[in-house]
This record gives structure tokens, sequence and C-alpha cells, in this order.
């Protein structure tokens, strides 16, 4: 353990059991999901009865998942009243089709579920297995298993905030916490005169980098304040993220007459004893949080993913006067004042006489060496001008994070243009992306110093490719496959931005994502069956594996391509000498 420093870069690592050793227990033991539809390598005679009869074991797959959900639900019923959260009652969720035994109080981990021919399955969550394997296996289960099922479920506006790069969380969310500070604490009073602001984790780690001392100072006044970057481990008190700040407010003695602390946890989202991101118009928004739960209301009720959104948040839809585009303090229109932010910020990126991306790295902009080129060059220009945009500090949307925030835009700029869709069309679209964040940002992380970039990038990367999908008329099962897919293959990314500087690999990954996206919706296109790993289970897979991630590759510029990226140059200079 370090001791906590002002000149050594570090971080607070999160700690977890090894992945591997969790899903092989996990698989031994019958797996996260019922036998009737969970990983279905644990268990061979449920994979020869696959081989026999897809379409039977497709039906129990289904309704392991709706009987999951039910667990969910019963848990809901006596919490949501009114509006939507009033219809999704137990007995709604389930399709007749595929009814699910009343699971009796108490006894969540075994579920009785019925296929539409009448097989019968006992779907055991076997904990007596896992304790006799390892506690952590079974801590890992139960919160897989018991994950809260609406009450982190906010707004789809916390996943697209809009703001100045070039990160989320170490530029928005700073910049957040020291306007509250200044409010609560403004010069003058009980004696303040100035303000000491210490910055502790990632934020101290890749914070010049990201430009975080330079929001705060010009929040709180640049004559006097002092940031402070604290290096080393998080100390225990404030070890609730990886990203804490704290201030204080001074008298000219240097008296402490003020105090606040806040976390910056990633997407701009911010965090402190009073939880400013936690308000009633908000936060408890959405009755479920599991993407299984909306699809199962969604096959219910014949709707799309755009539609239950529209269902609980009418009022991000509506079409606003031009002179309140700019109005960011009112969710009404908020979805068009997201879309025009982001097709400004596109044309901004092509449009610059910049040639050079700010900063140490002296990164030539790319984007506008690909006008005129067609096919998939078109889409990696637009991504490309909005990461180019956002390096350079410019105005953006967060989609979930300002390091990933050009391939939502990128994608639906290109497809706009070449599938001719209205801007009401493209709003649709927004919409299913942005329930595919709020799902990721309720159960997992969309912080790059908590997970990596598969927490940034990585669900950028699913939200863009079920957005996707929907515009190219799949149905909602089919765009909770291409996000699932989308995932899978960017478990594990690293984020290491060089130089602290969100520019390499950042921009090109961003261009590595878009692609990946519309390979996914493409390929879920051709399917009807659901992927054999679920998209909650691929948001959890994700979460743990950021946890068992090295603190060096998360976010502190202390591994990865952060330090070889001149490796070369280093040895030729060697050689000189």
């Amino acid at each position: 353990m370090s001791s906590p420093t002002t000149t050594a870069s570090s971080s607070q690592p999160v700690g977890s059991p090894v992945l591997s050793e969790i899903m092989g227990g996990l698989r031994s033991s019958g797996g996260l999901r019922s036998s009737g539809g969970c990983h279905p390598g644990a268990n061979s005679a449920l994979l020869r009865s696959r081989e026999r009869s897809r379409s039977k074991d497709t039906d129990m797959m289904l309704a392991a998942r709706r009987a999951r959900a039910t667990v969910q639900a019963n848990k809901l019923r006596e919490s949501t009243a009114g509006g939507l959260g009033a219809s999704l009652a137990v007995e709604e969720i389930i399709p007749p089709t595929a009814a699910a035994e009343t699971i009796k109080p108490g006894t969540p981990e075994a579920v009785v579920v019925t296929s539409p021919e009448g097989v019968t399955e006992q779907a055991a969550f076997d904990l007596a297995s896992l304790v006799s394997s390892s506690p952590q296996q079974l801590e890992i289960y139960e919160q897989y298993v018991q994950r809260p099922p609406a009450e982190s479920m906010q707004s789809i506006t916390k996943v697209f905030r809009i703001g100045n790069g070039p990160s989320s969380s170490h530029t928005m969310g700073p910049k957040r916490a020291a306007e509250r500070f200044a409010s609560m604490w403004p010069l003058g009073k009980e004696g303040c005169t100035h303000y000491r602001v210490t910055l502790y984790g990632s934020l101290a780690d890749t914070g010049k980098g990201h430009l975080t001392d330079k929001v705060i100072l010009s929040a709180l006044g640049e004559d006097h304040t002092q940031v402070i970057f604290c290096t080393g481990d998080v100390p225990a008190k404030l070890d609730i993220h990886v990203n804490p700040l704290t201030f204080e407010a001074l008298k000219a003695n240097e008296e402490v007459v003020g105090e606040y602390t806040a976390w910056s946890i990633g997407g701009g989202c911010v965090i402190d004893e009073h939880n400013i991101d936690k308000d009633a118009t908000t936060y408890n928004k959405y009755p479920f949080s599991q993407m299984t739960q909306f699809i199962q209301y969604a096959e219910k009720t014949g709707k799309h993913l755009w539609q239950i959104v529209h269902d609980v948040e009418p009022e991000i839809f509506e079409k606003v006067p031009d002179d309140k585009l700019t109005d960011l303090t009112d969710s009404r229109g908020w979805l068009w004042k997201v879309w025009t932010t982001m097709k400004k910020c596109v044309q901004r990126g092509l449009t610059t006489t910049e040639v050079e991306i700010p900063g140490p790295l002296h990164l030539k902009r790319k984007a506008q060496s690909l006008k005129g080129k067609k096919g998939r060059s078109e889409l990696f220009m637009y991504t490309l001008s909005v990461s180019e945009e956002n390096a350079s500090a410019g105005e953006v949307v967060t989609a979930p994070t300002c390091g990933s925030c050009g391939v939502v835009p990128g994608m639906l700029y290109y497809l706009q243009q070449h599938e001719h869709l209205s801007d009401e069309d493209v709003l649709k679209a927004l919409a299913t992306a942005g329930l595919v964040g709020s799902v990721v940002r309720a159960n997992a992380s969309v912080s790059g110093a908590e997970v990596g970039c598969q927490g940034e990038v990585g669900v950028a990367t699913s939200m863009a490719a079920a957005a996707a999908t929907f515009i190219f008329g799949g149905t909602p099962l089919q765009c909770e496959l291409a996000a699932e897919m989308a995932m899978e293959g960017l478990l594990g990314l690293t984020c290491c931005p060089v130089l602290g500087l969100v520019q390499v690999p950042c921009i090109d990954r961003n261009v590595a994502g878009v692609g990946r996206a519309l390979d996914c919706s493409e390929l879920a296109l051709t399917r009807s069956e659901p992927n054999l790993i679920s998209f909650d289970e691929i948001c959890f897979t994700m979460l743990v594996t950021g946890h068992d991630m090295k603190r060096e590759y998360k976010e502190t510029s202390l591994g990865g391509e952060a330090y070889t990226w001149n490796l070369d140059e280093r040895i030729l200079a060697a050689t000189k000498h």
C-alpha cells in the first residue's frame, strides 16, 4: 500500500475475485441462470438438448429470463404506484405463451418454469453448492441475482449530458461539483477568503491532461483557489469511488470554515453526501432496471423500446422553439437538444480550420482528410469529427461519456444521410440508445476509472448497435442482441490515455467502436433467438472484469499504451549516446 502523495501518480484499485474463477465455479454449480437457459456449456445434457431441439430450448431460455424478471417484478409491486409502473405488475410481465408459476415469498432462489410445450424444469439457483465452492463466488452470485430492480434506473437524460470535453468524469463532473461548492460557500461567507481543492485517485493521476484543474479554477476563481493533486491510494474515508475530490473554504489565517466532498462517478454524474444527482424528477424514473424486463414488457405490449421511453418521459420528445434549445435547465425537448448539439459538433469538426488538437502530442486532426470518400469512411469521418472536437474541449454530448462521445452521433449522422431519416426518426433511435446506456449505468458502470474503456467505448458501441438495429427495422430483442454482441467483443478494454490526454488511443477507439456497432447490428438482424448470454449478464461481466483490472489500466496513465507509446523513440535516443 502506498501513501498519498502530491508527486507520485497512482489510484485506488477496486478489488474482486478473478473473473475466470468466478465463472468457472458458477458453471460447475449450475450457472447464473436457471437450467432452462443458463450458460449451456456448463450442462452437457442441456447442450445435447439444444442440438436436438433448438426451438424448444429457446422457448425455455425465454421462460427462464421471464421467471427471473418476475422475481424482480415482485419486489416492485408495492413500491411502484401509478403510471407505467402500475401496469407492470407481476401478472402482466409474463406473456401468456410462457407462464411462470407463483414464486413463494422469500425463496427467490427456486423458480419453476413451464414451457409452452408443458415441459417443466427446475430452474434452481443452487446457493448451497456455491457456498461449498467459495464464499467469494456466493457474494458475486448474490450480487447478480439480487440487484436493485428499480431504484437505480434514472432518466435517460442522465446518459446524454451536454457540456464541454474532454472528459465527463474529469471535466464535466468536477466542474459541477465546484459550482455546487461555490453556491454553498461564496467568498465572504463566515470570513471565507479563498478555496483549497484536493483531487484523489484517477482525478489526481490524469487531471492535468483532462483539464480538471482548469475547470475548477474557472468555476471558483483562479486568483483565490489552490488545486492539489494527491496521488496514491484513496484515503479509506473517501473510498466510495475512485474519483473523490474535497473542497475547503478558508479564512485568511487558513482556518477551515466550510467543507464539501464529492465523487465523480462517470458520465458527468456527481454524488455527495446529499447525492445531488438523486432527485424526485429523474432518479426513480423507470420501474425496471434490467434489459430482460424491458424486453418482456415490449413483447407483452407490442411496443418498441423507444415507445417505453416515450411512455415514461414524453416531455423529452417535445419539440421546443429554437431559442429554447440551449436551455439545459429544462428537460422538455431534451432529445431535440441532444441531437441538435450532436449535429453541430459533427459540422464544427468538419469545418474547423484547426490543424492540430491542442496538447503536447501535436496530434493532427484527421476527420477532414476523409471528405469525399464513400462507404464506411464516411461513417468514420463523422465519428472522428466529434471525437476530435471533444479532445479539443468543444461542446459535446456524453453518450455515455465524453471519451466515447463520437460513436453514437457518428452512427446516427451517417444513417440519417444514407437512410433518409427525419429528425423524429433519429430521436427514436436516440431513445433506444439511451435506454441501453441507462441499463448499464444502473447495473454496472460507465467510469473508465472504475472499469476501464469497456465502460466507455464498450457501452457506446452497445448503444449505437441498438440504435442502428432499430433504424434497420429490428425488434426489441434484436436490439438487445446487437447491444450484447457489441459489448461482448470489447470486454477487458483498458483505459490508458497517453499523457493523460483524451486523444490516444481514445479517438481511434471511437472509430473502431462505431464500425463494430454496425457489424453487430447487421448480425443481430439475421437472428430471432436470444443469445446464450443476455445483455444483463454481459453488463455484469463487464463490471466484474473492470473490478479485476489492475489500477494501471483504469484511467491512471500508468500502464498500457500510456507507458509504451514512445518506447521506439526512447530506444533510438539511447542508441545515439
